[in-house]
């Protein structure tokens, strides 16, 4: 019997290093992927925003519009390229939180600022009192919310901007708030789209788990 659990203990000892192996080379070859596609794409949106500036000469308003949807598509590009190396780290278990102190207001005012730059939208940046710190991986918490105001932008069709701590009289469809609570901090982000079906909140945390008919994205 003690020979049966060894050999049984030693083949699942094997199996799990044998996956271990699996996920370090799926998330080494993600991340070789990961980098070819970023690249080109960041060779692709310096372009495109050289001629958003009109630097090289004029442009009539349909280039203005096609060159908006490169700039456009090439940032969504670059932020799926992320998800997917974030993910396979996960799965490879090559994941490791990098924790520092963080100025929440400081952050989300960067994060909006950044999209209003890149996509010319308007969201708005609720964070009254004083400013909230709390230990976390800014780059993390970053790509969570710079997905989430993405996500939000799409469901409800607005534009990106900043309130910076004011609630406009006319708010935007898409509103990120920041509250200071006894220990934490909430972090949300509030639109006005259609919203999703009893079916699709039961999914919401499948991977690729999408309410497009393409089901296209990483997902949560």
């Amino acid at each position: 019997y003690i020979l049966r659990v060894h050999d049984t203990i030693a083949r699942q000892q094997h199996q799990v290093s044998r996956d271990r192996e699996v996920a370090v080379r799926r998330a080494d070859q993600v991340a070789v992927l990961s980098h070819e596609i970023r690249t080109p794409l960041a060779l692709i949106k310096g372009a495109s925003e050289l001629l958003a500036e009109q630097t090289p000469g004029p442009l009539n308003e349909q280039q203005v519009r096609f060159v908006k949807t490169i700039t456009d598509n090439s940032s969504a590009m670059n932020l799926l390229a992320e998800d997917l190396l974030l993910q396979a780290r996960i799965d490879a278990g090559l994941f490791e939180l990098r924790l520092d102190r963080v100025d929440l207001r400081k952050l989300a005012q960067r994060i909006v600022k950044d999209l209003r730059e890149v996509n010319g939208l308007t969201v708005y940046l609720d964070c009254p009192g004083a400013p909230p710190f709390v230990w976390a991986d800014a780059s993390l918490i970053k790509q969570a919310i710079t997905n989430l105001i993405n996500n939000a932008c799409a469901a409800s069709g607005t534009k990106i901007g900043s309130a910076r701590g004011t609630v406009p009289e006319n708010p935007s469809q898409v509103m990120v708030r920041i509250h200071s609570r006894d220990d934490d901090a909430l972090i949300s982000v509030t639109d006005r789209g259609t919203g999703m079906t009893p079916a699709e909140r039961q999914q919401i945390f499948d991977r690729f788990a999408s309410g497009k008919p393409l089901r296209d994205g990483t997902g949560l």
